[in-house]
This record gives C-alpha cells, structure tokens and sequence, in this order.
C-alpha cells in the first residue's frame, strides 16, 4: 500500500471534473447536434465520453409545396439511442449539466451546493423528453467551466 504523501493533491480544476463524474450533460455540436448522456470522462484534447447516450437532431425543413401559406409547422426532434460515445472536443459548442432538485443545495439531498444552479435556463422540449422543468430540476450552461477545468 502506498503512503498518501506520494499521491499528488488534486487540483480544483480536478475535483471540479470528477464531481461531474455520472452527472447527466447535455453538449450541444457545430453541426446542431445534441447528445444526452452520463459524464465519464475527458482528456486533453477536450473530448468528452458520455455513456446511456441519446443523440438529437433537427429535421429538414419541410418542402414548400408541401405547406399552406400561412401555416405554421411543428417538428420535434428526432433522437434515436447510441450508447457509449465520445465528442470531439474540437466541435463542442455548448455543455449543460442537468441537476436534479434533489442535487442542488437546499433541494433535500444535500448534494451540489452550485450558486448557478438557481439561475438555470428554462429549456425546450426535445422529441419524446422534457428536458427539465417537468422532472423538477435545473440545467446549469457549464461549457466555460469545463473546458477551463480540461485545459488545466
């Protein structure tokens, strides 16, 4: 067994990673994309992989022919499961971190204690899934944070 003092203390950047270990993220791509799933981990070139992952994605447009001046239309997104993935970092437009009432502080569990958990943004319905607001939660826009923390 190895004495502690031989393991080098972990930074704040570090902590900050690991305590999104399992959390649910939502990254948004370049291409408009935007994949759903558990936080397991990064690298150094900012990639991040995801695990129980859903990809969502807008449809095309409708052709004009096919709609009545006038008339407005109404898609969802369409989504379909991948599993285990990994984004490059390099088309990472946006990271979001899902929290649950019962993750933020004051909400019961005890758990994160994030004062930016209280000014989440309301956000839309994607497909079959109501992002947040119907499962009592928050969704935090972290992107900043992350990829500060990765590059540390």
């Amino acid at each position: 067994m190895e004495p502690e003092s031989i393991i080098p203390p972990r930074s704040e950047a570090t902590d900050y990673l690991y305590s999104l270990i399992n959390k649910n993220v939502r990254i948004t791509t370049t291409d408009s994309r935007m994949f759903r799933g558990s936080f397991k981990c990064t690298d150094s070139e900012a990639n991040i992989a995801l695990k129980h992952t859903y990809e969502y994605r807008h449809p095309p447009p409708p052709k004009p022919e096919d709609v009545a001046a006038g008339t407005t239309i109404k898609q969802d997104m369409t989504s379909r499961f991948l599993g285990l993935v990994v984004v490059p970092g390099q088309h990472i437009v946006k990271i979001e971190v899902e929290e649950f009432t019962s993750q933020m502080g004051g909400g019961g569990g005890g758990g994160n204690k994030n004062p930016t958990a209280a000014a989440a943004t309301t956000t839309p319905h994607y497909g079959d899934v109501a992002m947040t607001n119907q499962m009592e939660g928050n969704v935090t826009d972290q992107t900043e944070n992350i990829m500060a923390a990765i590059q540390r």
